[in-house]
């Protein structure tokens, strides 16, 4: 019985973290937030894993004017920025140096809606202290569906200066050393072999120090065994659970994109679903009714309850207690 308890649960957290984004977002709510550490938290700008998150930043020929995915780091990091009194601006431009791909990397580099949200900002409040925020792209692909979008991962971090200084600052090549033409004289071709030969064993043993000190310095990071709906339709084993508890009539709840899940197991058909509206297609696909409701509020259909972001978690929550049997008391 504990391990059915358990397993419920867990499908429904594991739903729970669908996405972060909305479509709509209002300055004066950022200001809500405690830090600029805190909305990156909370929005999950770097995704259920803590590390980095997929954006959409091309949305193909057939929907051209959809807001890129891409520019909501910056965009919500901004909004909070001047909610709180602040001026946000561009600190330093990206090298996409943890992009090792080149070609990758190029086409990332001449992306406008890469381009514009990546980087390192400073948010400044004057006399008060600033705070700086790095956005990097860590990776980038194709979706496989009608509209063949384009999708990249973005790595969110809050810096220090002198942290923004090294990770930004360009290695400089280090030049060979050779002898002037037509100077012939072993004795200094033999002083600069052991020079250089000096310099290679002096730089490797900084290189071994450095990379042991950086493993002793390096934190253990919290590393969910999922990512998103869109990589656990993928596992069948997760895909036949959403099937079981459906045919057991058991409660489901999905916000943002959950719905993803539950259209690769076949659950919605004829069914009311809300959804992240980037996913209404998806439902539509599989056979489900898709419930175009404000971004605030949820729908039950049965034993679903869905929702199309996390401003809706209050309705979504209060519905889907309901669908428990459940009631909370103060």
């Amino acid at each position: 019985m504990k391990s059915k308890l358990w397993l419920w649960i867990g499908l429904n957290v594991l739903l729970l973290h669908g996405c972060a984004s909305t479509p709509k977002n209002h300055a004066d709510s950022m200001q809500l937030f405690a830090s600029p550490q805190d909305l990156i938290d909370q929005k999950q700008l770097n995704g259920a894993t803590g590390i980095s998150r997929e954006y959409i930043y091309d949305w193909g020929q057939q929907q051209p004017n959809i807001e890129p995915e891409s520019l909501y780091p910056r965009k919500y990091l901004s909004q909070y920025c001047h909610a709180n009194g602040g001026k946000f601006s561009v600190l330093r431009h990206s090298n996409l140096s943890l992009i090792k791909d080149h070609s990758t990397k190029k086409i990332l580099a001449s992306h406008p809606n890469v381009k514009q949200g990546i980087g390192a900002y400073q948010c400044d409040y004057g006399a008060e202290k600033s705070w700086i925020v790095s956005i990097e792209p860590t990776a980038q692909r194709k979706n496989l569906d009608q509209n063949a979008t384009s999708v990249v991962s973005l790595q969110t971090r809050i810096m220090t200066l002198e942290e923004t200084k090294t990770f930004y600052s360009k290695a400089n090549p280090v030049s060979a050393i050779s002898p002037k033409k037509g100077v012939s004289n072993p004795s200094s071709t033999k002083n600069m072999k052991h020079q250089s030969d000096k310099e290679i064993e002096t730089k490797k043993e900084a290189d071994l120090k450095k990379e042991s000190d950086a493993k002793k310095e390096t934190k253990p990071v919290p590393i969910a065994p999922i990512k998103t709906p869109e990589y656990l339709r993928m596992n069948e084993r997760v895909v036949a659970i959403v099937r079981e508890f459906d045919n057991a009539q058991k409660p489901i709840a999905a916000v943002c994109h959950g719905a993803q899940l539950l259209a690769a197991a076949d659950v919605i058909r004829g069914r009311l679903c809300s959804a992240y509206p980037a996913c209404a297609a998806e439902v539509k696909l599989a056979g489900g009714q898709y419930a175009d409701i404000a971004v605030t509020e949820a729908v039950t259909d049965g034993h679903f309850v869905t929702a199309p972001a996390w401003p809706a978690h209050p309705a979504w929550l209060s519905q889907f207690v309901k669908v428990l049997g459940a009631q909370i008391t103060l």
